[in-house]
């Protein structure tokens, strides 16, 4: 049973020190915010484009394109915050 037993703990210390070495770990940083996702990403990714697009044109069309993308980045962000911190 003692042998059973040092068997287990070895494969255990063995499972530990190779999650360890193949596992990312994450850094911290006071920048990095816990709430921000990769559907936020495309969002902004998409209001830069329609800003660009409004300031490189000035039309109209452009600029309504830009404040839509702009009210669904914020509203998503304000979304997000909300239900991350309740």
């Amino acid at each position: 049973m003692e042998e059973l037993e040092k068997h287990v703990e070895n494969l255990q210390i063995h499972i530990q020190k190779a999650a360890e070495k193949t596992t990312l770990k994450r850094k911290t940083s006071s920048r990095l915010k816990s709430w921000w996702n990769d559907h936020i990403s495309k969002l902004r990714k998409t209001l830069s484009r329609e800003k660009n697009r409004w300031k490189k044109s000035r039309i109209e069309e452009n600029y309504e394109q830009y404040q839509q993308a702009r009210n669904c980045y914020f509203n998503e962000i304000k979304m997000v915050k909300s239900n991350c911190w309740n």
